[in-house]
């Protein structure tokens, strides 16, 4: 089974908004281990998910449960590396999170 994330003892390093015109900022840089805010600031459902659309396999540690308007969780990304994401309801919201040492 996945670890379990400790939410309250990882500070977030970016936050990622999702807006009804995509997400911002798109790209974030981040180290190993930092946390990511997801805000759904849009009118609808978001399914953050990594590529590639639909299997969502690329960076699995990436994908979250379905955020409803106001709603935001968090991730923590511990492997290095470019990783695509995009909004599983609206696949043309894209974008990447630089992963570094």
């Amino acid at each position: 089974s996945p670890p379990v994330n400790d939410e309250t003892s990882q500070e977030t390093a970016a936050t990622i908004t999702a807006t009804n015109d995509g997400f911002t900022p798109s790209t974030v840089t981040i180290k190993k281990g930092q946390s990511i805010k997801v805000v759904n600031d849009s009118s609808s459902p978001i399914e953050f998910s990594s590529a590639d659309h639909p299997t969502h396999l690329q960076d699995p540690e990436l994908n979250m449960n379905e955020l409803q308007p106001g709603e935001s969780g968090t991730i923590t990304v511990k492997n290095t590396g470019t990783h695509g994401y995009h909004d599983h309801q609206n696949p043309s919201h894209t974008g990447k999170i630089v992963v570094t040492e």
